[in-house]
């Protein structure tokens, strides 16, 4: 069935409408159709006659929809936004050309090859107030081509070879292939595993030693380097004493003074009684030899350090040229 009063489609035997509120009771009970006060919203009080309606009538005979206020709002929005856009248009499109101004592209990095200037009038304000009015010519500054010769090589011909310079002596280190001792000591232990020989000490390993072989503190002994070709020498390290543990160092012998000889000098060098480490020696100046000899001239007694050793074996663990 359809409303008598807006002409929507409702439910069959409803006593009013949904949409409009109409109550059919009522308006069943006049035959004339006339409707008691205000019963659908938007019609004023008062009696009136219902319209008569036809099937196909009823929904184009309705009442139209009113505009609410927010799509009022929406159609301001809309004409703002062109007539800003209009504005806009015509500043920066329509006014530069009835101003004779030429717009030029947006170049920040200065990459275009040739830059033309505003022509007309350019007017220069100071704090909003117009000083001098300028008539300005068109200008058109162009990159200047520049000619650059090239620099030619001739790849025939060959570099000039520069002159042979000697190696440095700090990039040399002194070679001696080989080792002699005036005298060794025994093995010693229950095999006879521990032994003294004279490459002991040029073997890198603090717990070995060499050791002089003959009756006393070995005064006057000594351990030669040898080598097939002219080193040239500028000093030396020494590990001066047993350092295979600090009390084997004090219970036995040390060099307090050394002779080193080579092929053009002789020279005595005093040394520490230490358990610090390495000493050096470094000669006067360098010296080209092909043997160095190390010869004990006197030495530190272990019997001096007072641990309680008769022991009078003087020992040396590493000695290396430089």
């Amino acid at each position: 069935m359809f409303c008598i009063v807006c002409g929507r489609q409702i439910e069959d035997n409803s006593k009013f409408c949904p949409f409009c509120g109409a109550d059919f009771e009522n308006i069943n009970g006049e035959k004339d159709g006339v409707l008691p006060g205000n019963t659908a919203p938007g019609y004023p009080a008062g009696e009136y006659n219902a319209p008569e309606y036809s099937a196909n009538s009823r929904i184009e005979s309705a009442p139209r929809p009113v505009q609410t206020q927010g799509q009022d709002k929406k159609a301001i929005h809309l004409t703002l936004i062109i007539a800003v856009a209009c504005v806009a248009a015509f500043l920066l499109v329509i006014a530069p050309k009835f101003m004779g101004l030429q717009i030029l592209p947006f170049d920040p990095f200065g990459l275009s090859e040739s830059e033309e200037i505003y022509s007309g009038e350019i007017m220069f304000d100071d704090e909003d107030e117009v000083d001098e009015v300028y008539e300005v010519d068109e200008v058109v500054e162009e990159t200047e081509e520049i000619d650059i010769e090239e620099d030619t090589f001739d790849t025939s011909v060959a570099p000039p070879e520069l002159p042979a310079t000697a190696e440095p002596d700090y990039f040399r280190v002194p070679v001696f292939d080989e080792i002699y001792a005036s005298s060794t000591r025994a093995p010693m232990g229950s095999n006879s595993q521990i032994t003294y020989i004279a490459n002991h000490a040029i073997d890198g390993n603090w717990a070995t030693a060499w050791c002089e072989g003959v009756p006393g503190s070995g005064i006057g002994e000594w351990i030669e380097l040898k080598a097939a070709e002219v080193q040239r020498v500028s000093g030396f390290y020494i590990l001066n004493g047993y350092f295979k543990s600090e009390d084997l160092y004090w219970k036995n012998n040390a060099v307090a003074r050394i002779g080193v000889v080579t092929d053009s000098s002789d020279t005595v060098y005093q040394l520490e009684w230490s358990w610090g480490g390495f000493q050096a020696i470094t000669f006067d100046s360098p010296i080209d030899t092909t043997r160095i000899r190390f010869v004990i001239e006197d030495v530190f007694l272990a019997t001096d350090s007072g641990l309680g050793t008769d022991n009078d074996d003087t020992l040396i663990s590493e000695i290396e040229v430089f």
